[in-house]
């Protein structure tokens, strides 16, 4: 697109292609954009057969990026079909930020979710982002992150199914102070791990970790 940009996560599909996330940038602000990367095996020069990208505002200077890529796979009509999905923060113009989360076709780069292709979670407060999102092979996505106004901010858990529909309420952890949640693993029987960074009220940090 010509525009500067960073790039910020990227994954490996099981044919060695690559899809990278981030965000573009131009006087309208910030927009996500991932891309579909294939391999080379005589080298590295980069074909890109799709990109996408997503701004929850058009009309004006906004804020959007994307800090976190995970790939899927799903069978379709006997066919395994790889699934890309990204999360990060997104701001309308003068509004709050919010997470927003994508489910890309991995063949073409579509959004697959209705409405703008994004789901967003806007927490109590107007500083909300996610960090990490990991996808597992039933087409679930669980995303790790932080919502709250930057003084008292709290971990937030968000899991979604395959439609977009939330799998469970936000979960949220807060120690009294500043809590972030950077990552997060999914282990057997349905477990989730998740870990960050926690303040108590006298602003004392310390990792944590969350079952």
């Amino acid at each position: 697109s010509g525009k500067p940009g960073e790039g910020t996560a990227i994954a490996l599909d099981k044919d060695g292609n690559a899809y990278a996330t981030g965000y573009l940038h131009d006087s309208a602000g910030n927009d996500y954009a991932t891309l579909k990367i294939l391999k080379d095996p005589d080298g590295f020069d980069p074909v890109t057969p799709w990109t996408n990208e997503y701004s929850a505002y058009d009309g004006g200077i906004g804020r959007d990026e994307a800090y976190s890529i995970s790939l899927s796979y799903e069978v379709v009509d006997d066919e395994l079909v790889p699934y890309v999905y990204v999360t990060g923060l997104s701001q309308a113009y003068l509004a709050s930020l919010d997470i927003a989360t994508l489910r890309l076709l991995g063949s073409d780069g579509s959004k697959v979710w209705s409405g703008d292709g994004a789901k967003r979670y806007t927490g109590s407060g107007y500083d909300d982002a996610g960090m990490q999102v990991v996808a597992s092979g039933n087409g679930n996505a669980y995303v790790i992150g932080l919502t709250g106004n930057g003084t008292n901010d709290d971990y937030v858990l968000l899991g979604y199914d395959k439609t977009g529909s939330n799998l469970f309420s936000p979960v949220t952890y807060n120690n009294g102070g500043i809590d972030r949640g950077y990552a997060l693993a999914i282990g057997s029987a349905g477990s989730i791990f998740y870990t960050g960074t926690s303040a108590d009220s006298g602003q004392l940090d310390f990792y944590t970790n969350v079952k």
